[in-house]
C-alpha cells in the first residue's frame, strides 16, 4: 500500500514538471512574439545516431506555430503517439487497473484488506487519478496562451471583423505590427480598450467563421478576383476582399528632451484631446518641417490653441526662412509671435515645458502644440498600388471606406484624420458593410 502511494505521488510530480516544460515553451514564445523572432527548428532522420556529420534539416517558423508544435511533442510524450507503453498515460492507466483488479478480489479471512475501511474509492485509485487530472488541466493548446482576449487588434479592424462575422461572412484578423505612439487621452484609451475588449468576447462567443490570426501579415497582393496575403510564418492565405486596419506610428523629431514631454505637454491639439486643464498664459506651436502640409497644420494648430492660451508663438527651430511663406506671414495680423532660434533640448516641467535655445536662453510654455509626421505601419499600400492623400493616408473613396483599388478598405489610422477608438469603430462597421455588399454583387453578376 505504501509503495503505491509512493509511486502515486511520485506520478503525480512527473506531470507538475510537465507543466513547467509548457510554461517554458510559453514564456519562449512569448519572448519571441514581443521581439518579431523567428523560431528554428533542426530535424534529422529517423535512426540515424545524432553526430556533427548526420544530415539535417532546418525549419523557421513563427513562435505561436513553434510552441504549438513543441506542446505536441511533449504530449506525444504523455499520451503516446502510437507506442502506448512508452508513455507516462499508459502507466498511470495500468496501475489504475491493477489497484481495481487487486481491490475487487475479496480478500481472504488470513489476509484482510486493512487500508479499505469502507466503500469509499481506494485511496490509491484516487491518488492515480488526481495525477490523471493534473495532466488533463495543463495548457496544451497555444490559444489559451495567445488567445482572442491577448489579440493585438485595433477597434477598427475588430469592428470589421464582427460586421463580417454578423453577414454570416468568413474572415481572419491577422495581428497588428505597429501601434500608435501618440493615445494622450486617458479617456479615449478606456474607451477603445471596452470596445476592444466587448468586441473581442462577442467574436469569440458568437462567430466560427471570424478567425484570430496572432500571425502579423507580412505582403498582400491582388490575384485576379482574389487576394493573397502572406504571413511572417510563410503561410498563405486567399480572401475575396481586403480590410486594412493598420496603425500609425508618430515619427517624433530628434529633440532631447521631447519624448518625455510628448503627450503630456506637448499635444497635437487637432485631435479635440482631454487638454482642459492646459490653460496656460503663454503656449507654442512647434515646426519641424517647411512643407507646405507642415506649415498649414502649424497654422490651424495656433487657431486651435488659442483655446487654452492667449498668447501663441512659433517655433521654426532654426527654420529661418519659413518667417516669409505667405500663410506665416498672415498670421501675424493676428497677434501670433514668431522665434527663429535652434532648440537644444526640452525639459519636461511639472506644469510646463522649458525650452533651451541653441544661443542659451530659455522660455518656459504652459503647452505646446505638434503634429509630428505620421507613417503607416505596414507595406500593405504600397504592395496594392493604393492612391494616398497629401497627408499620407490612404484615400478612401465612398461611405464604405473603399480605397482605389477596387475589393480593398481601410480603415482606422490608415484612412482616418482622427485617431481615436469609437471612429474608427465607425469606420470598420461601414467597411464591414461594404464588403459584405460588394460580395453579394459579384455573386449576382457571376
Amino acid at each position: 500500500m505504501q509503495n503505491i502511494q509512493l509511486l502515486g505521488t511520485l506520478l503525480m510530480s512527473v506531470g507538475q514538471q510537465y507543466g513547467v516544460i509548457l510554461e517554458s515553451i510559453d514564456k519562449e514564445a512569448k519572448a519571441s512574439m514581443e521581439k518579431s523572432e523567428m523560431k528554428r527548428l533542426q530535424f534529422s532522420e529517423v535512426g540515424v545516431e545524432y553526430s556533427a556529420e548526420a544530415p539535417s534539416y532546418n525549419l523557421e517558423l513563427g513562435p505561436a506555430a513553434w510552441a504549438d508544435l513543441a506542446k505536441k511533442a511533449v504530449k506525444a510524450e504523455v499520451y503516446g503517439n502510437g507506442r502506448e507503453e512508452e508513455c507516462l498515460w499508459s502507466v498511470l492507466n495500468y496501475l489504475e487497473k491493477r489497484q481495481s483488479q487487486w481491490h475487487a478480489v475479496p480478500p481472504h479471512r488470513d489476509c484482510p484488506h486493512q487500508y479499505q475501511q469502507s466503500d469509499e474509492e481506494p485511496f490509491c485509485i484516487k491518488i492515480l487519478h488526481k495525477a490523471k487530472e493534473s495532466i488533463e488541466a495543463l495548457k496544451w493548446k497555444c490559444r489559451e496562451i495567445y488567445g482572442p482576449g491577448r489579440h493585438d487588434v485595433g477597434t477598427a479592424g475588430l469592428s470589421a471583423a464582427l460586421a463580417l462575422g454578423r453577414a454570416q461572412r468568413s474572415a481572419i484578423v491577422f495581428d497588428g505590427a505597429e501601434h500608435r505612439n501618440n493615445l494622450h487621452g486617458i479617456a479615449s484609451q478606456a474607451i477603445s480598450k471596452s470596445i476592444q475588449d466587448e468586441t473581442i468576447a462577442e467574436i469569440k462567443a458568437k462567430f466560427k467563421t471570424i478567425m484570430l490570426n496572432h500571425a502579423t501579415a507580412a505582403s498582400i497582393r491582388e490575384k485576379g478576383m482574389t487576394f493573397e496575403v502572406e504571413d511572417v510564418t510563410g503561410r498563405r492565405w486567399k480572401g475575396r476582399k481586403v480590410i486594412l486596419a493598420m496603425s500609425s506610428r508618430d515619427v517624433l523629431p530628434d529633440i532631447p528632451g521631447y519624448e518625455e514631454a510628448w503627450g503630456k505637454h506637448i499635444f497635437d491639439v487637432s485631435q479635440c484631446l482631454d487638454v482642459s486643464n492646459k490653460a496656460t498664459a503663454h503656449a507654442a506651436v512647434l515646426i519641424t518641417s517647411d512643407s507646405s502640409n507642415s506649415i498649414k497644420a502649424a497654422v490651424l494648430s495656433a487657431h486651435l490653441a488659442r483655446q487654452f492660451s492667449p498668447d501663441i508663438t512659433f517655433l521654426t527651430n532654426g527654420l529661418f526662412h519659413v518667417e516669409y511663406h505667405p500663410q506665416i506671414i498672415a498670421t501675424k495680423n493676428c497677434g501670433f509671435k514668431l522665434d527663429n532660434r535652434p532648440i537644444r533640448s526640452l525639459q519636461r516641467l511639472e506644469t510646463s515645458v522649458a525650452i533651451q535655445f541653441a544661443d542659451g536662453a530659455e522660455s518656459v510654455y504652459g503647452l505646446i502644440s505638434h503634429k509630428p509626421r505620421k507613417v503607416l505601419g505596414g507595406p500593405f499600400s504600397e504592395q496594392l498600388d493604393l492612391e494616398m492623400t497629401s497627408e499620407g493616408r490612404i484615400l478612401v473613396e465612398n461611405e464604405f471606406q473603399e480605397t482605389s483599388t477596387r475589393g480593398v478598405y481601410a480603415v482606422g489610422d490608415s484612412a482616418s484624420f482622427l485617431k481615436e477608438g469609437s471612429a474608427g469603430a465607425s469606420a470598420g462597421w461601414l467597411a464591414g458593410v461594404g464588403a459584405n455588399l460588394q460580395i453579394a454583387e459579384d455573386d449576382m453578376s457571376m
